[in-house]
């Protein structure tokens, strides 16, 4: 993401007020448009086209919820290593290759979707509607197209063409409430989820049209060996993505379990109540996100590439003058971040009401300190300690969150606002350390 942080920090030149207001929009955009273009789609179905979902609401946002949560949550580890991948392809200017391994791992992840959203969607039960297989269908249907839409966001993301994605996304959107409305009306829920999942299927389409028309792909099965190399050298950075996203979902799925209402007639379970808490949370890491990608991330870039010009070419002096300079400017500027974050979680906190949510608010708070530092580490290739930051919130998470659904003394969300602070603490300390050895690290790896 350093590429556009540099586009929007040039947007921000000449410090004028549309200007700020211009780069805030657009780096919102960049980093949740996505996800708030999806929330808006569903809103408008549940709200304004409800009865669209009259034979039950709740089964359908549970799929979309599941389908989401277990996407990201089995694909995770293979999307870091796959990005890495493209990257370094890109960095080589082979763009050949980027779009034949696109295709490759669209066709692995479609028989891959296609394996579990089947039988899941035949073990669904009986969920009492008059178009269950019209469900059953919608359910594979939008498990594949979301699982594709990871893998071509993340192709488009790195060749920064972020507007393709905004556009698709919003298109793709009113397909969705418009086929979900149109079908739901003569089909009922089975026809609504069909219509949903067929305007997702439309964004993946578009998306893989952007890619396919930026550069026609070379002979995709050349890339099965590199692909399967590339996931035997960086398997801790898999590793490390399957870890951070399955901590990321792992309170919600307890609680859906230990509190939840289960979905009639299905195996499905909800906790809207902490879910929905998570969800307004959640939303106070965007500027702070944005705020991360303008000025955070663009600065320890530029501190990084200085220090690894220097290092083939200064004497050791230079060296370690850079070095320094690298971990004091990323301290200051982390710590501007966290200043910023922290002054929007203390307007939420006197604003909002109810524990759960003011205890998410300041998990959410942490949880970006850690991402940060655990994006460093990356940076860094120090992939072992960013595996054991992301096993530690994992493992944290699912332990506290356990104590807390089973022992009542416990307010819900301290699960998650122990293992985020744990695992900030971690990455935080061991991000330092290795800035101030960078230069030994380097040489002993080469």
């Amino acid at each position: 993401m350093a590429g556009i942080g540099f586009e929007l920090q040039r947007a921000l030149r000449g410090g004028s007020i549309v200007k700020a207001l211009t780069v805030a929009i657009t780096g919102i955009v960049i980093v949740a448009g996505p996800w708030l273009l999806s929330i808006i789609g569903i809103s408008i179905l549940t709200g304004v086209a409800s009865y669209a979902l009259n034979e039950g609401q709740e089964l359908f946002i549970a799929v979309l919820v599941y389908g989401y949560a277990f996407s990201i949550c089995i694909f995770a580890g293979l999307h870091y290593a796959f990005t890495r991948y493209i990257s370094d392809l890109l960095y080589l200017g082979k763009n050949h290759r980027v779009t034949a391994s696109l295709l490759l791992m669209s066709g692995f992840v479609t028989v891959l979707s296609l394996l579990i959203a089947i039988p899941s969607s035949l073990a669904l039960g009986n969920p009492g509607i008059a178009h269950a297989g019209l469900l059953r269908v919608g359910m594979v249907i939008f498990f594949v197209a979301i699982n594709l839409i990871w893998i071509e966001m993340l192709v488009i993301t790195v060749l920064k063409n972020f507007l393709a994605i905004i556009g698709a996304y919003l298109a793709g959107m009113l397909v969705s409430v418009g086929a979900a409305v149109w079908l739901g009306s003569s089909l009922g829920l089975g026809g609504a989820l069909l219509g949903f999942a067929l305007g997702q299927a439309s964004v993946a389409l578009i998306l893989f049209a952007v890619v396919m028309a930026w550069n026609l792909p070379s002979r995709a099965r050349h890339e099965l060996r590199p692909l399967l190399r590339y996931a035997g050298t960086y398997r801790t950075l898999m590793l490390s993505g399957w870890l951070y996203s399955a901590g990321l979902w792992i309170d919600k799925i307890v609680f859906w379990f230990s509190y939840g209402k289960p979905i009639q007639g299905t195996f499905l379970h909800l906790y809207q109540d902490y879910d929905y808490a998570a969800y307004i949370a959640n939303l106070s890491v965007i500027p702070a996100l944005v705020f991360f990608t303008i000025f955070t991330e663009t600065t320890f870039f530029v501190g990084l590439r200085r220090l690894l010009m220097k290092l083939g070419t200064s004497i050791y002096t230079r060296i370690a003058e850079e070095k320094y300079n690298l971990k004091d400017k990323s301290r200051r500027i982390i710590g501007r971040q966290l200043s910023f974050h922290g002054l929007l979680v203390i307007v939420l906190l006197a604003s909002l009401s109810g524990l759960l949510v003011k205890i998410l608010v300041v998990a959410v708070f942490f949880h970006m300190a850690f991402l940060t530092f655990f994006t460093f580490l990356f940076y860094l290739e120090s992939y072992r300690l960013a595996l054991r930051g992301s096993a530690i919130f994992f493992g944290v998470n699912l332990a506290a969150t356990l104590v807390s659904a089973h022992w009542g003394g416990v307010p819900l969300g301290s699960g998650y606002l122990l293992a985020s602070i744990c695992a900030c603490l971690f990455t935080g300390i061991a991000l330092y350390r290795n800035l101030g050895d960078l230069d030994r690290l380097i040489f002993s790896r080469n």
